[in-house]
């Protein structure tokens, strides 16, 4: 085992905010969003994510970040492969600048 704390744990502890945040964890996606459910909700970075499972309405990792407020765009889809980039920004009130 390796010893891992979450990014809104390790975020807090050194009083720091972010604005991007770019996730490459061979499936283990789901778990980093997770870990970050304060940063999806307060500091609203946009994140770029390599998703390693299926590109459906169902992929935990996706549900996450609409139930977060964001839209999902697919940037890269390599032909025959399994792994799908998707930039997720969450959406601006009604009155915010677009």
């Amino acid at each position: 085992r390796v010893p891992a704390v979450s990014l809104d744990a390790y975020l807090d502890a050194i009083g720091e905010r972010v604005n991007f945040v770019k996730i490459d964890v061979e499936g283990a996606e789901a778990a980093v969003l997770e870990g970050m459910r304060r940063i999806l909700a307060e500091d609203a970075p946009i994140v770029l994510v390599e998703l390693h499972d299926a590109l459906s309405e169902q992929n935990p990792s996706l549900m996450a970040l609409r139930r977060s407020g964001y839209e999902i765009r697919v940037l890269h889809r390599p032909p025959g492969s399994p792994v799908v980039h998707v930039l997720a920004e969450r959406r601006r009130p009604c009155g915010s600048p677009c």
